[in-house]
């Protein structure tokens, strides 16, 4: 029998080669590979600002540690700003009575003590104002210092409290000046002749006194208990 007849069909093995038996090549350009690096450094830079402007986290590319970078509060310090304003420049006033004005000082004295009967009511009190300091400001003046005397020729010790100052043209305006401590108790027969500086002044302007030069002032002396003592009046020349 024939060989070839008796086998019509051959089976030959082919073998196949896998895909991953193959070589591949790879062609890397120099420029592309730069590209390729600056790429993912951009990637990087988005990722830490979009953290930072999130979160407030600093940038920090310090990865040899893994703990949550402390933050630091800021402290400012701010310097306060000194303003200086220019003194002002007043003419020095001339004098307004012929009689000098003792100056005003400041009395820490302790207030003496009578046996003496107090008197409170009031016939035989000599009080007379004997001058007027004044400052002339372009247009206005203020009275800072009054002097005045008070003689107590009644029968007991009187204790005056304070002044109450008007100038004429201010009918709704009165000043309260404290007598010093010193001579809040005069025995009977004593005097006591005082100049005082009123506190902050007694603003005055021509439009509400009218003459300058013939100012009224009056002061009423008046004791603990607000009873008046006795008050006195007398024109000053405050012109400028």
């Amino acid at each position: 029998m024939d060989l070839d007849k008796k086998h019509p069909y051959e089976f030959h093995h082919v073998k196949k080669n896998s895909i991953f038996d193959k070589e591949i090549e790879i062609r890397v350009k120099p420029i592309g590979l730069l590209k390729l690096f600056f790429l993912i450094l951009i990637l990087i830079l988005v990722f830490f600002m979009g953290r930072w402007s999130v979160e407030g986290v600093p940038f920090d590319f310090n990865f040899t540690s893994g703990s949550t970078p402390e933050t630091v509060p800021r402290v400012e310090t701010t310097t306060p700003r000194t303003t200086t304003t220019p003194a002002e420049t007043v003419p020095s006033p001339a004098p307004v009575t012929s009689a000098p004005a003792a100056p005003a000082t400041t009395d820490t004295t302790v207030a003496e003590t009578s046996d003496e009967p107090t008197i409170t009511t009031y016939t035989k009190v000599d009080f007379s104002i004997t001058s007027a300091d004044r400052r002339w400001l372009v247009d206005w003046g203020k009275i800072t210092n009054v002097g005045y005397i008070i003689k107590n020729n009644e029968a007991g010790t009187i204790k005056p409290d304070k002044i109450i100052m008007n100038v004429k043209g201010y009918a709704d305006y009165d000043k309260i000046v404290l007598i010093p401590a010193s001579h809040k108790l005069i025995k009977a027969g004593q005097e006591r002749s005082v100049n005082i500086m009123v506190p902050k002044g007694f603003a005055y302007n021509q439009a509400s006194v009218g003459d300058l030069k013939k100012v009224e002032i009056t002061l009423e002396l008046v004791d603990a208990d607000g009873k008046l003592i006795k008050s006195a009046v007398r024109t000053f020349d405050l012109s400028g």
